[in-house]
């Protein structure tokens, strides 16, 4: 009777603390279409670096960038351009300002590009001689602010 009780009583505490869970909005969830535009959604990011040319038949574009807090560390990736016409008039070495958003969470993409002036300070990855990027290059500013 005993173990009748105990298991009645555990089956009924995790009924409660399943219905309890809070559940994510679905406007964030991966793979669902966000109900706002990529402005209001908490994974889009204003994100510095300098343009290095294209990729892919121009439906992306090859940036060394600046550290994002909180999300990646600086780095040279090909990103997704959202309008590939916002690559015209751009030039290998431009310092760039760009929006990185995952609007429709198929993948992230880059939009409202806008070129820098020249003498803009970065915070790029030291490369090294190989080309890898030197572990302790660029401070770490995914880390919480004291």
């Amino acid at each position: 009777m005993t173990r009748r009780l105990l298991f009645l009583a555990a089956a009924c505490t995790l009924l409660t603390a399943c219905a309890n869970e809070p559940t994510p909005p679905p406007s964030i969830e991966p793979g669902a279409a966000p109900s706002a535009g990529p402005d209001t959604l908490s994974n889009a990011f204003d994100v510095r670096g300098v343009y290095l040319g294209v990729a892919f038949d121009s439906a992306a574009a090859v940036i060394d960038h600046e550290a994002v807090p909180g999300f990646m560390g600086a780095m040279r990736m090909q990103l997704r351009v959202a309008d590939p016409s916002e690559l015209r008039g751009l030039r290998v070495d431009d310092k760039i300002r760009f929006r990185l958003a995952d609007p429709t969470g198929d993948g992230y993409e880059v939009s409202g590009i806008v070129k820098l002036p020249p003498d803009t300070p970065l915070k790029l990855a030291d490369y090294g001689p190989a080309g890898v990027p030197l572990e302790d290059s660029v401070p770490d500013t995914t880390a919480s602010a004291p």
